[in-house]
């Protein structure tokens, strides 16, 4: 027996928003990404006419008014689209378009978030230059949505301009160059183009790109693309991933491009398959996404990624794997000290390789990781770390010891020489180190002075001063008279007209003399 429930119609409501929805817009922002949306709308209108024409966006901030005027010649708005100004949700941008814009709030929070009152005057070839204008009050009033039309003197044709006053902000010449790097860094590839010209109070923007890759044979960096299929509908993504010439713990991490416009730089994050460490710093992967608005990753302020979109699920498995493989060949490369070889090819060829589709992804070739292989000072100084940074004085005299070990395998001449100087100087600073950070008691600068100034006594009198705290029992004798030996040996290398000879075995003994002494006062482990 079927259930019939009762319906019946007793009125209706409308749901037309309330200005309120202004609002949170107004904190909801920045000063850069406010800016962005204007010059993306302007790129939308350019985008949707072919492109066929050269356009110039003009942004000027007056530090002197505290005003800002951007102007396009994109293509200007006839009378029935000027709604598209101020109401929310209102855009010409269709889901099918391969803009920027699609969630018809970018321009009306933009000018919101910036200024109290908001002048736009725009010319389309086939109409009128006409204007429209709001402020604070129209914003408080929730009578009516009414905008009032007004027929102005004219602008060029094909030209907007928009005007913004009360500012928000207090603009001054630092915020004016933050925003000259933030725009050439986001349009870089528009720029690129040759008939986009974006210019900032007089100053025409050059592209900052980030692909400085390395062009070694062995790691040259690879093009990974696919297509992603929503329906009819079809992005075309491409995985950009290498090791770079310069190194930089800012700005590795995953890139993402949508539409030709950088949304994100440099993310580090799990979900892009990035971790968090210094010796990643040459590993860049860039995301290029071209196709439907709808189809593309971004969030609503087009300043991150939705990691809920349909079309970032789609690719992001294999990302992970490219992004992680290239972060482990980066630590690699920087543990091997092969990065400086890498380093030198600054000319690199990008090679392709196709992944198929969302629904059928091919498996990918990656760059063979060497083994990682870590030298003896690297493992000394892993084994020694704890030391390292609770006690960062014995830091010059590990590394001066590690000297030591370069300079005798060399073949200088006058390797011992060297040596010798190197160790009784790394000997001395120790000891004067040990008096004053670990000893307890306070060493003043004559006192110092009374203890190392005096030749040839100096040593016996810094010996006398260790023995009060370590190193104090008749079996450290040998150690001390060492000391003392090879110390007389450095003096008269330094003072005396005669050189004293030094062999191979005397580097050898004093180093291992020193070492056990350092081992004695701070805790340092020469062996493994």
């Amino acid at each position: 027996m079927e259930n019939y429930f009762m319906k019946l119609s007793v009125g209706y409501f409308d749901a037309l928003p309330s200005k309120k929805i202004y609002n949170p817009i107004i904190t909801d922002y920045d000063f850069e990404k406010a800016i962005c949306e204007l010059v993306d709308n302007a790129l939308d209108i350019w985008i949707k006419t072919e492109m066929q024409l050269k356009t110039k966006i003009e942004i000027c901030l007056n530090l002197d008014n505290q005003t800002i005027l951007v102007k396009d010649n994109a293509g200007g708005l006839v009378k029935e689209d000027l709604k598209l100004i101020v109401a929310p949700g209102h855009t010409s941008n269709t889901l099918l378009d391969q803009t920027i814009g699609i969630f018809g709030v970018g321009t009306k929070r933009a000018v919101v978030h910036l200024a109290k009152k908001i002048i736009v005057k725009t010319h389309n070839v086939a109409d009128i230059t006409y204007q429209v204008e709001y402020d604070e009050e129209w914003l408080r009033d929730e009578e009516t949505w009414r905008v009032e039309i007004y027929k102005v003197d004219e602008i060029p044709a094909n030209e907007t301009h928009i005007e913004l006053l009360k500012l928000r902000y207090t603009i001054n010449s630092e915020k004016v160059e933050k925003l000259k790097n933030h725009l050439s860094e986001v349009y870089a590839k528009f720029l690129q183009m040759g008939n986009v010209e974006i210019v900032l109070n007089n100053t025409t923007l050059k592209p900052k790109t980030f692909e400085n890759f390395s062009g070694h044979p062995e790691f040259r960096p690879k093009s990974y693309v696919m297509n992603v299929f929503d329906g009819s509908e079809k992005a075309q993504v491409k995985i950009l991933a290498g090791v770079c010439t310069i190194s930089s713990t800012s700005e590795y991490g995953v890139y993402l491009y949508c539409n030709n416009r950088l949304i994100v730089k440099s993310v580090k994050e799990e979900n892009v398959g990035a971790i968090m460490h210094p010796e990643c710093g040459i590993a860049k992967i860039f995301v290029f996404i071209n196709g439907p608005a709808e189809l593309m990753p971004w969030n609503s302020s087009k300043s991150n990624f939705n990691y809920n979109s349909d079309t970032f699920l789609a690719i992001q498995s294999r990302l992970k794997e490219i992004t992680g493989h290239y972060m482990k060949l980066s630590r690699s490369l920087s543990k091997n000290s092969l990065w400086a070889d890498v380093a030198k090819y600054e000319k690199y060829e990008v090679q392709t390789e196709d992944m198929g589709n969302n629904f059928e992804i091919k498996k990918v070739s990656l760059p063979v990781i060497p083994i990682m292989r870590h030298t003896t000072q690297e493992r000394l100084k892993n084994l020694n770390r704890e030391v390292l940074d609770e006690k960062p004085w014995t830091r010059g005299l590990f590394d001066s010891l590690q000297v030591v070990d370069l300079i005798i395998h060399r073949s200088y001449n006058q390797r011992n020489r060297i040596a010798l100087l190197v160790l009784d100087s790394t000997l001395e600073i120790g000891l004067k180190e040990f008096l004053v950070f670990q000893s307890g008691k306070t060493y003043r600068e004559a006192d110092l002075d009374s203890i190392f100034s005096t030749i040839n006594s100096s040593r016996r009198n810094v010996i006398k001063e260790i023995r009060r705290y370590l190193l104090t029992g008749a079996k450290y004798d040998k150690y001390w008279s060492k000391v003392e030996f090879y110390y007389k040996k450095r003096c008269d290398l330094v003072h005396s007209t005669a050189t004293p000879n030094v062999t191979d075995e005397e580097i050898e003994e004093y180093k291992n003399v020193v070492q056990t002494i350092f081992t004695h006062l701070f805790g340092l482990r020469f062996v493994l």
